[in-house]
């Protein structure tokens, strides 16, 4: 399979996913392909899947902007209710393997018209 069938593939995936471990999961395996075509000195599939890991971003971080915002410890130790896990519907980034630099780049990134 030519390297860019597998491109094509990738960006098809990409396009199609709907959650976002999926979109994660396509740039993560991106950067391990990148990492293994900068050892290769293969300079056309290092651009080819670093564009790929820009669009998994660029989505991660339309989904991120998107979804509903995890409260955290709002409440914790003051007069008001604290949130129970079960009252939370928002997963926290931890839960989605997501750093907060991640979210913070990946939302401006999508940001960029």
């Amino acid at each position: 399979m030519s390297v860019l069938v597998k491109y094509d593939a990738a960006r098809y995936a990409l396009q199609q996913a709907v959650e976002i471990d999926e979109v994660k999961e396509i740039r993560d395996k991106a950067e391990a392909m990148a990492a293994y075509a900068r050892q290769a000195k293969d300079t056309e599939m290092i651009q080819w899947v670093t564009e790929i890991k820009v669009r998994a971003e660029r989505k991660a971080g339309e989904m991120l902007a998107s979804m509903e915002k995890h409260p955290g410890a709002k409440g914790v130790g003051s007069n008001q209710h604290e949130v129970r896990s079960h009252d939370v519907t928002a997963p926290k980034l931890s839960d989605l393997g997501i750093t907060k630099n991640e979210s913070s780049r990946w939302q401006k990134l999508a940001a960029i018209p």
